[in-house]
This record gives C-alpha cells, structure tokens and sequence, in this order.
C-alpha cells in the first residue's frame, strides 16, 4: 500500500482521480481484511478462554455492566481500538499474505501492545469506581515488567537481524528438516517472554472496573499470543519441512494456494495452543503472591544477560549486526 501512495504522489498524472479511486478502494479492502482477521482472533480467544477459566470467573466477567461514563471516556475508547485493529494487519498470517508489510513491524507491533497496555490504567479514571486507586497501583506494578518483556523481542531483533515480522519467522527456516524455532535458539528469552507476560496480565486483569476492560484484556492476550507464535515459533511455518499438500499430485497453481492455506492452518493452530498455555500459565500464577521486586530483578537480569549475550556472538559470528 505504501509503495501504491508513493507512486500516486510522485506521478500524479490526468489519470490521477482513477488512480485515487482505485487507492481508496485497496485502503478499504485492507481495512476490511484487517478487522475480519481481529474478529476471528478476538473470538478464538474468547472461546479459548471459556473453556479454561473457571465457573466463578466467568461469571464475573459476564456480570460486568459499564460505570458511568464521560465524553472523555467515549472518545479513548474510540481512539484506542483503532491501533488495536490495526496491528491485525501486520501479522504474516502465510508467506505473501500481510495485510501491511512494514520493515518496522516487530516495533509497531510492540508500541500497540504498550497502548493495549495504557488502556487498562486511562479506562478507571474515565469511570465513576470505589478501587480507582488500587487501579492505577496494578496498572504501575505491571509496567515494570514491560523491561524484561523488550529485552526479550531485543534479543529475537539481533538473532533475526530484522524489525520485520516476516522475516523473523523466515529466519526460522529448516535445519535438517525441523523448523528452526527460536524457542530452542533462545529458550531464556522465551521463558522470559512469557512470565513477564502472565505477571502483566495478571495485574491487568485485577482492573475489572467495567465490561470494557474486559474486551482490552483480551485484545492484550491475543497480541501477546501472536507476538509468541511469531517470534518464537516460527509463525506460519509448520514444525517440519513437509507440507501435507504435497502428497496429493496437482497443478502448480493450486498446489501454491493450497500450501498458503495449510500454513494459516499452522497459525491458528499455534495460536490455540500457545493461547491455551499462556491461560494455565496466568492461573497457576495467580494463585501466588510473589514479591514483585524481586521477580522483576530475576527477570530483567536474566533478559539483559541473555540479550547481551546474543548480541556477542552475533557480532562475533558475523562481524557486526
């Protein structure tokens, strides 16, 4: 899309209306692609959690009714699900399938999260809440675990010498005929990953102060799912250099669009799977008061340590990033 606008710009020509026209038109069917694929995520994760969560919270998150609201709060909630929405379209649902092919992907993609993130401490000061100071105090006590959670994606950035979702999990490509996961090149940084994770979510999810904030919630859970399966476990790609569509004889052309439609296969079966860990993950945590100084060092130590690390023998392997 950004290669179409560049060139409407540079040649704007008689024939410039229809060139508008046809911009117009591929801007809307990107923006159509994009909020079908956050409904379908949206949902998969809303059926994924209620089949883990218990009775009781379900119940809990069902009986939510909206405070009163202000003109402030109507217009933050308009203003924030937009780049919510947005990052659907920069996630490789297949290779040659992605909605925005951004080379700054990984980082968008993160900068989102961190508004998923903010959602959750503006929402109760927009509403009429007993708790609204506890609030605030979750919302800071999981901010701290945002550093560990960066030094992590730092550390698959330098591995995969790219901020491009793409070709991150192109860098995961076979050895040997098994998918070359970086859950296995930097399992620290995976582990890392996904406790700081769990302990945001588990601090954001004290923030029930309305039905809205249930809905940001699970957003964060599905960028933190799919933020996962890309970076860690290679996306797209099946867990073999093998696709089942090979062992039928057909045509080229179909053979290639089925192939694309095995890989989305993969995606959202990772996505299930990995959803349904991070769920009973965040569960067994919850049950635990840990100090959060503490877990916090744990973490950032490990993950600066593992991130300098990677960046030496980077830099040594290849003689510079």
């Amino acid at each position: 899309m950004d290669v179409l606008f560049s060139n409407f710009i540079n040649n704007f020509t008689k024939n410039s209306f229809l060139e508008a026209i046809g911009l117009v038109s591929w801007s809307l069917l990107l923006c159509f692609l994009t909020c079908t694929m956050a409904y379908v995520f949206f949902k998969l994760t809303k059926f994924v959690q209620k089949y883990i969560l218990v009775k009781n919270d379900i119940d809990m998150l069902n009986n939510q009714h909206s405070q009163q609201a202000s003109i402030l709060y109507i217009l933050f909630l308009t203003i924030v699900f937009v780049p919510f929405i947005l990052i659907f379209a920069l996630i490789p649902y297949s290779n040659g399938f992605i909605i925005l092919n951004s080379n700054l992907s990984s980082i968008i993609c993160l900068t989102f999260l961190l508004l998923s993130f903010a959602s959750s401490l503006f929402l109760p000061l927009f509403t009429i809440h007993p708790k609204k100071i506890d609030c605030i105090k979750n919302i800071f006590k999981a901010l701290i675990f945002f550093i560990p959670l960066n030094f992590s994606i730092l550390s698959i950035i330098i591995k995969s010498s790219s901020f491009n979702l793409n070709d991150i999990i192109m860098s995961q490509v076979y050895n040997r005929g098994v998918s070359n996961w970086y859950l296995f090149n930097n399992p620290f940084g995976f582990l890392v990953f996904l406790l700081s994770a769990v302990f945001i979510m588990k601090y954001i999810y004290m923030n029930k102060t309305n039905s809205w904030n249930n809905y940001f919630n699970i957003f964060f859970l599905t960028l933190i799912t799919f933020f996962a399966v890309t970076l860690f476990l290679g996306g797209y790609f099946p867990p073999f250099d093998f696709y089942f569509t090979n062992l039928f004889k057909i045509e080229s052309k179909l053979i290639t669009f089925l192939i694309f439609i095995e890989q989305f296969i993969w995606l959202i079966f990772k996505f299930v799977i990995s959803e349904f860990a991070i769920i009973l993950l965040y569960k067994k945590i919850s049950k635990y008061d840990f100090p959060i100084k503490k877990v916090t060092f744990v973490l950032s130590a490990i993950s600066i340590l593992n991130f300098v690390i990677i960046s030496i023998f980077k830099y040594f392997s290849t003689g510079g990033f």
